[in-house]
């Protein structure tokens, strides 16, 4: 077993489409992410424009909790 690699499976990547589809339906919109990661809503956009972007930024938007909104 290598050091430098995780004996866990790891999902195939998300597409931009993924990404954006994933954190609506989880209730989230790009800004509403962007405060919540502290980072911009132009970022948000940037990474899941990224087909490239660190695996990390998948893990953590399949992480997301579902937000309820009131109606």
């Amino acid at each position: 077993m290598s050091r430098n690699k995780p004996s866990l499976p790891t999902p195939p990547p998300l597409t931009p489409d993924e990404f954006k589809v994933l954190v609506k339906s989880k209730g989230w919109s790009y800004r509403d992410l962007a405060v919540r990661w502290s980072i911009t809503p132009s970022y948000v956009t940037r990474l899941a424009q990224n087909e490239q972007r660190p695996v990390h930024w998948d893990d953590a938007v399949r992480g997301l909790p579902v937000v309820m909104r009131s109606k």
